[in-house]
């Protein structure tokens, strides 16, 4: 039928671990099954990444948008590599494995309503903390889709609400209604922090805690166009001062956003939330039980929707060990020593930050 009407015809499926998606042009004359996925039960996290990926596909293809994969996309969350097929893992998670475990989500607003339900469903911890200091607003229902009823109300109430219908009693979960600033603490400590905020300042101080209290991390920023999860976990990951250089980041956007109004967060659209969720959500399992899921990636793991391959892992060959040297504190200079430009780079308006004259 694909080749008498000259459609597109998108193929997908998955395991508990594995998933893969097939693009078929009408111009082709193969089509390749998934065998390997007969009789396989769909894992809740593979799928939600892969129903995000052939969301953008098709939102691409209606609109016009750059060029459709002309590839296999098979992700596997047991894979050295991630995007990269390997052998599969036969995973005996038992029962309950995560139930004494409790995690901390910073952020429920568009990722964090991705990341919350993937947690219950395929993590279900023992305890799950929600902390969110704002109110949800009607321009947020196009992409947090956990608030569908609940404008007005404080964000972090509304998904633990949502969230404990979810989970049926089998986990704990708590509202904490407040900001994350250098100050916080908490008096009981966490397995695992999910940070699902879109200030590089405000994960720049996620990340401090981290490294001073010995508490894996697993952070996910988005856009339009893009999704990108990093890990760290004390001896197994390098800090992200390491590997992205956050407090360089958090610098440069708190400068922009404290003394000028050129530049504000960009709302993602939904599928990169998604499929950025899901990622989050794997890895936390491979951090909080490496012995069945495998080790955490020490690098960087990429979703963007206009690369060829679409996904892809910047690894880390080293591990670095900045919580011996001590953290990398983030001081904002006095407003004279900076100098804030925007200028028109082939059509594109780019944010510069000058720093005692030089470029950060």
């Amino acid at each position: 039928n694909r080749e008498k009407k000259g459609k597109y015809f998108i193929s997908a499926s998955a395991s508990d671990h594995r998933g893969k998606i097939v693009f078929f042009n009408p111009q082709n004359e193969e089509m390749t099954l998934l065998p390997m996925f007969n009789n396989a039960v769909q894992g809740d996290l593979i799928s939600l990444e892969l129903g995000g990926v052939i969301a953008e596909e098709v939102k691409k293809m209606l609109m016009g948008e750059g060029n459709l994969l002309d590839r296999h996309y098979d992700y596997n969350n047991t894979s050295f590599e991630r995007f990269h097929y390997e052998s599969d893992i036969q995973i005996n998670d038992g029962k309950d494995p995560f139930k004494d475990k409790k995690i901390l989500l910073v952020g429920a607003g568009a990722l964090g309503c991705f990341i919350g339900p993937a947690t219950i469903n395929n993590i279900q911890p023992g305890e799950l903390d929600i902390m969110d200091f704002d109110v949800v607003e009607a321009h947020n229902l196009n992409r947090q889709v956990c608030h569908y009823n609940a404008v007005g109300k404080l964000k972090a109430e509304s998904l633990a609400s949502v969230l404990t219908k979810m989970s049926r009693g089998k986990t704990k979960i708590r509202s904490i209604v407040d900001k994350f600033t250098e100050d916080t603490e908490f008096a009981g400590g966490y397995d695992l922090i999910f940070d699902a905020v879109d200030s590089f300042y405000a994960k720049s101080l996620l990340h401090n805690y981290c490294l001073r209290n010995n508490v894996p991390l697993i952070s996910g920023g988005t856009d339009f166009r893009a999704g990108t999860v990093i890990s760290y976990v004390r001896g197994k990951t390098s800090c992200l001062n390491c590997q992205i250089d956050l407090n360089a980041l958090a610098l440069k956007a708190e400068i922009i956003r404290r003394t000028s109004c050129l530049q504000s967060p960009d709302p993602s659209v939904i599928m990169t939330n998604q499929i950025t969720g899901a990622i989050m959500v794997s890895e936390g399992r491979c951090v909080l039980r490496s012995d069945l899921y495998g080790e955490p990636i020490n690098g960087e793991i990429k979703f963007i929707s206009d690369f060829e391959s679409r996904g892809g892992v910047s690894r880390k060959n080293s591990i670095c060990d900045c919580h011996e040297r001590g953290l990398q504190k983030l001081e904002l200079p006095s407003p004279e020593r900076v100098k804030v430009e925007e200028r028109d780079v082939n059509g594109r308006k780019i944010t510069e930050v000058f720093l005692d004259g030089k470029k950060l």
